[in-house]
């Protein structure tokens, strides 16, 4: 992922869906919902490139 912040810092994004998979409850929408609205505080508001992001609940 390319998204910077205003001091030009990547966003960081293995760190950042680990923590954030916690607290999604196992739900894959909910989880990029969070990481979206994560994003987007990183780089200080909407995404201003395309994104794609796809996340998938793999059970044991």
């Amino acid at each position: 992922m390319e998204a910077r912040d205003s001091h030009g810092r990547f966003y960081p994004l293995l760190p950042r869906v680990q923590a954030l998979a916690v607290h999604a409850a196992q739900n894959p929408d909910s989880l990029l919902r969070l990481l979206t609205d994560d994003v987007q505080r990183h780089v200080g508001g909407p995404l201003q490139d395309d994104t794609a992001m796809i996340a998938i609940l793999r059970r044991a």
